[in-house]
C-alpha cells in the first residue's frame, strides 16, 4: 500500500509504505508452520524487517529457523547473548557470528539471507545482508556451509522462537520467503535516492515457489495469513489483533528508550510498558519533538497506580541514575514539566510540577482506572496536562486556551519523559489511544515529524577513507565539492592536515600543533566536484598508507563580508550551517567579523595562520562551544579542560546570527595577524552541538541527536583528556571504537577502550574511560549520516 506520509515530492515516485507490524512480547509469542516439499531446498531467500526491544539478554532470542532445539540438524537464526546475529546449523559447532552488535532499539533493521547450495565458494553459499549491505566481517565463521540446511523442507519451522523457547522480543514486519531462488536485497528493498537510507519495496510480484510466503500482518484476526497467493498460512501462538500496531519500517513510532532510562526499570510490550519494581524509576522517549503539536498518554496496569507520571523535558537534560525522579522535578532542570500520582487509592493524590515546584490537586476524581494525558503545542509554547476528561487549568488544547504551563522560548528540542513505580503502559499512538485526541494534535512518529532541512546529509558533510599512492591521486566518493578537508593518516604517526577553499589548496594547518600555516605542494592540490586531489605528502597520500578525510561543504569561492566591525572573507553554506571566515586581527577588544550564516554558530574553531616569532601558545587553536558559554574556551591542539572565565577570547559575547565577537587575546585577535575561523550553526536533523555528564558505567549516557551520526567529536571539559574522533566510515557497524584524536599525531587506535554505539537517533557511550565516560562533563559535535525521519523522508534504519 501507499501512504501520503511517504509521498516524496520533487518529481520522485511515492515510496512503498508498510502499514503494520506485529509486536512480540519475548515471553510466549511466535509463529509456526510445517513446510511441504520445496521447489529447491538448497536455493532460497528470506527477508524480514525487525525492531528490537530488549538487549543484553542472558539467553538467545530466535528470529527464524527449522526443526527443534534438540535436533542436531536444526537451522537457527537468532540474536545471541552478545547482541550479535548468529546462525547455527547441524549443531552448535557449525556457526556464523556477526561482528556487528545489534543494540539499536530506536529503529528498524532489514535482514536478508539467501542460500545458494550450487555456489562453489563457501562464503557465497549462505549470504547475509543488513539494510542492503552484505555482511563480510564475522566474529566466527566456523564450518563449511552445506548445499542444503535444515530449512525449507518437510519439517516444522518457526518465526520468533525455536520450538517454544528463545522468544524474540520486539517487532516483525513484511516477512517474505522465496523458495527456489537465492535472491539478493534488491528484490526486497532499495536505497532512497535522496536520503541514502534503505527502504522497502513491494514484493508481491515475486515468484515465491512451493514453500514461499509473504506475511504483512494486516489482518488482526488472521495474523499468519499468507498474502503471496501460495496459501502457506502460519499459526500465531499467543498473538492476536491487539498485537498488530502501526509502528513500521516506513513510519517509526516513539517508544520508551531502553538506552536512556534508569537502571532497574523493566520494560515490556515492545518498550511501551514500564515497571519500576516498587521503586520510582524514570524513562525518556526514543523520539524527540521540535515544533508541532503532540499528544500521548499513560495508564497504570494494576490497581496500585501510585507514583507514576508523564511529562516533557529538554533533550539536553542528562539525568543521573538516582531513584525518585519525577516529571517536572528539579532533576529535569528549569524546563521540565509533568504530572504524577501520589499515594494509591483510597488516599489517591495527583500533582503537576515544574522545576521542582509542585501543585497538588484536591478532590481530583483521579482513580486507579484513570488515564493521564499530555498535549503540547511547541510552536505556541503551550503545554496541557490532564487525566480522563479533565485538562488541568480548564483549558482546551484544540482551541489553544488556558494551558497548564507556558514553555520556555529558549528550548527547541523536547522529549517525552515519565516514571513508574508499578507497571504502566505508555500510548505513543502505534496502538491507538484511550481518550479522544485534541483536534490538530498528532502521535509522535517519523511520518509526523517536520521535514528535515537537509534530507541528504552526504551532500554537505561526509567521511571518506582511501589508500595512499605516494604520487598524484584523485580521491572521490563525495557528493559535493569540499571546502574543508581534514585529513589524517590512520596507520602511522603523522600530523592532521586541514585544507580549505578560503586559504586555497596546498595551504595546510595542523590540528595537533600550534604552528602557523604551511605551504605544501605535495599535499592537497585541488578541491574537485566529488572529492579532492593530493600529491605524495605523507600526511595526505603516502604510499600504501591508510587515510581518512572528514569533509564539509561551505559556499565555494569566498566573498567579501562587511557585516562585522572588521571585514572578513567568507565561504558560507547557510543551509548546512557551515562557513569558513578569514579575517585580520586588530588587537582591539570588541571587534566582530561576519560569519555568513543565518543562525548563530554553536561551534567555532579559530586559528592564527600567520607565521612569526611569538610564543607558540599564542598560536593555539581556540574553540568556542555553546555548552562552554561565552566566557570560556578550550584548545583543540591540547588535552586541557575548559579554560576561563576569560573575556579575552569572545569578549564575553555569544555569537549572533551575523557576527562573531572577539576579545583582544593574541590567539584570536593579534594586530596584523591573519586568522581562519570554521563556524558551525546547528541544523536540526543534520548537526548537533551539546554536552553530557558521564556516569562511569559501561551502560553510559545516551545522547539524542535526531539523526544517525556520521561523525562525532567528544572532549572532556572538567579535566585534561584528548579530543576523541569517531566516524561511521572507519567503524561501519557497532561497536564504534576506531578512534583518532585531534590533538595527537598517533595512528588510529583500533578497538580502543572508548566505545560508542551509533543509533538511528544519536549515540550511546558503551565504555568506562576518562576520555568519554567517567564521572565528568563532556562536550560533543555530531554530524548526520541520515536524518531520523520526517514528512516525506525515509526513516533512518537501525545500525
Amino acid at each position: 500500500m501507499f501512504s501520503d506520509s511517504m509521498m516524496l515530492g520533487g518529481g520522485r515516485k511515492a515510496a512503498f509504505s508498510i502499514a503494520n507490524s506485529v509486536r512480540l512480547d519475548g515471553v510466549a509469542d511466535y509463529f509456526t508452520r510445517t513446510f511441504g516439499s520445496p521447489t529447491a531446498q538448497g536455493r532460497w531467500a528470506f527477508s524480514l524487517w525487525f525492531k528490537r526491544s530488549q538487549i543484553g539478554l542472558s539467553d538467545r532470542r530466535h528470529i527464524f529457523g527449522g526443526n527443534s532445539l534438540s535436533d542436531s540438524s536444526r537451522f537457527a537464526v537468532f540474536i545471541d547473548t552478545n547482541d550479535s546475529l548468529r546462525l547455527d546449523w547441524g549443531g552448535e559447532s557449525s556457526q556464523i557470528v556477526s561482528s556487528r552488535k545489534f543494540r539499536d532499539v530506536s529503529a528498524w533493521y532489514h535482514l536478508v539471507m539467501s542460500l545458494d547450495g550450487t555456489a562453489s565458494a563457501n562464503q557465497d553459499r549462505l549470504r547475509i545482508w543488513i539494510n542492503g549491505q552484505r555482511e563480510t566481517d564475522f566474529a566466527a565463521f566456523n564450518a563449511s556451509i552445506p548445499a542444503i540446511v535444515s530449512f525449507n523442507h518437510v519439517t516444522q519451522h518457526f518465526l520468533g522462537s525455536e520450538g517454544g523457547s528463545g522468544y524474540f522480543p520486539g517487532y516483525f514486519a513484511d516477512v517474505g520467503f522465496i523458495d527456489g531462488a537465492a535472491l539478493d536485497p534488491s528484490a526486497f528493498g532499495e536505497t532512497d535516492p535522496v536520503t541514502g537510507s534503505w527502504r522497502p519495496k513491494p514484493i508481491g510480484n515475486l515468484d515465491f515457489g512451493s514453500n514461499g510466503f509473504h506475511l504483512d500482518f494486516a489482518d488482526g484476526v488472521d495474523l499468519g495469513n499468507d498474502v503471496s497467493g501460495k496459501g502457506n498460512v502460519w499459526l500465531p501462538v499467543s498473538l492476536g489483533a491487539a498485537d498488530v500496531v502501526t509502528d513500521s519500517p516506513t513510519n517509526n513510532y516513539a517508544t520508551i528508550n531502553r538506552l536512556n532510562m534508569q537502571s532497574g526499570l523493566v520494560l515490556s510490550n515492545g518498550n511501551t510498558s514500564a515497571n519500576g519494581s516498587a521503586a520510582v524509576r524514570w524513562w525518556r522517549s526514543s523520539l524527540a519533538m521540535s515544533g508541532g503539536k503532540w499528544y500521548f498518554e499513560m495508564k497504570a496496569n494494576s490497581a496500585n497506580n501510585s507514583y507514576c507520571g508523564i511529562g516533557i523535558e529538554p533533550v539536553a537534560v542528562t539525568r543521573n541514575d538516582g531513584l525518585n525522579q519525577y516529571p517536572g522535578g528539579s532533576e529535569g532542570g528549569a524546563d521540565g514539566y509533568g504530572l504524577y500520582t501520589l499515594a494509591s487509592p483510597p488516599n489517591q493524590g495527583i500533582r503537576h510540577a515544574h522545576n521542582g515546584v509542585y501543585t497538588d490537586i484536591a478532590d481530583a476524581g483521579f482513580n486507579n482506572a484513570s488515564v493521564m494525558k499530555v498535549a503540547v503545542d511547541l510552536d505556541a509554547k503551550m503545554l496541557w496536562l490532564g487525566y480522563d476528561n479533565t485538562w488541568i487549568g480548564g483549558g482546551d488544547p484544540a482551541q489553544g486556551t488556558s494551558p497548564t504551563y507556558t514553555l520556555s522560548a529558549q528550548v527547541s528540542d523536547w522529549v517525552m519523559m515519565g516514571c513508574a513505580y508499578n507497571e504502566v503502559t505508555c500510548y505513543f499512538g502505534a496502538s491507538g489511544f484511550n481518550l479522544t485526541v485534541p483536534a490538530g494534535f498528532k502521535s509522535l512518529c517519523t511520518a509526523n515529524m517536520p521535514k528535515p532541512v537537509i534530507q541528504a546529509p552526504s551532500k554537505h558533510m561526509d567521511v571518506v577513507t582511501y589508500t595512499g599512492t605516494g604520487t598524484s591521486q584523485v580521491v572521490t566518493g563525495l557528493g559535493f565539492q569540499p571546502d574543508l578537508v581534514w585529513c589524517k593518516r590512520r596507520d602511522n604517526i603523522e600530523s592532521h592536515g586541514l585544507y580549505d577553499s578560503v586559504r586555497g589548496p596546498t595551504k595546510m594547518l595542523y590540528s595537533d600543533l600550534s604552528n602557523g600555516e604551511a605551504t605544501d605542494t605535495n599535499g592537497i592540490v585541488s578541491f574537485n566536484a566529488n572529492g579532492f586531489a593530493a600529491n605524495g605528502a605523507m600526511a595526505t597520500n603516502g604510499s600504501g598508507g591508510n587515510y581518512v578525510a572528514w569533509c564539509w561543504k561551505a559556499g565555494g569561492a569566498p566573498v567579501a563580508n562587511t557585516v562585522g566591525s572588521i571585514p572578513s572573507t567568507v565561504s558560507a553554506n547557510p543551509t548546512a550551517g557551515f562557513s569558513i571566515a578569514k579575517y585580520a586581527g586588530t588587537g582591539i577588544a570588541g571587534i566582530s567579523f561576519g560569519h555568513g550564516l543565518s543562525a548563530a554558530p554553536k561551534f567555532i574553531l579559530v586559528k592564527n595562520v600567520s607565521s612569526g616569532n611569538r610564543n607558540a601558545n599564542t598560536m593555539d587553536w581556540m574553540v568556542f562551544h555553546t555548552a562552554l558559554g561565552n566566557s570560556s574556551q578550550m584548545r583543540l591542539n591540547t588535552t586541557e579542560g575548559k579554560l576561563g572565565p576569560d573575556a579575552g577570547m569572545w569578549n564575553s559575547t555569544a555569537p549572533s546570527t551575523s557576527v562573531v565577537t572577539l576579545g583582544n587575546h593574541e590567539r584570536v585577535n593579534y594586530g596584523g595577524d591573519n586568522y581562519i575561523a570554521y563556524c558551525w550553526a546547528e541544523v536540526p536533523g543534520f548537526s548537533k552541538f551539546g554536552a553530557y555528564t558521564g556516569n562511569g558505567s559501561s551502560d553510559g549516557p545516551f545522547v539524542h541527536c535526531g539523526f544517525r551520526p556520521r561523525f562525532v567529536l567528544i572532549k572532556r571539559t572538567d579535566s585534561a583528556e584528548n579530543w576523541r574522533m569517531f566516524d561511521a566510515a572507519r567503524s561501519p557497524y557497532n561497536v564504534v571504537d576506531n578512534m583518532l584524536q585531534t590533538n595527537d599525531s598517533s595512528p588510529e587506535a583500533l578497538g580502543n577502550a572508548n566505545k560508542l554505539d551509533f543509533t538511528a537517533n544519536g549515540f550511546k557511550v558503551r565504555s568506562i574511560d576518562a576520555g568519554t565516560n567517567s564521572n565528568g562533563t563532556y562536550i560533543y559535535a555530531a554530524f548526520a549520516e541520515a536524518p531520523l525521519g520526517g514528512a516525506k523522508t525515509v526513516p533512518a534504519k537501525a545500525r
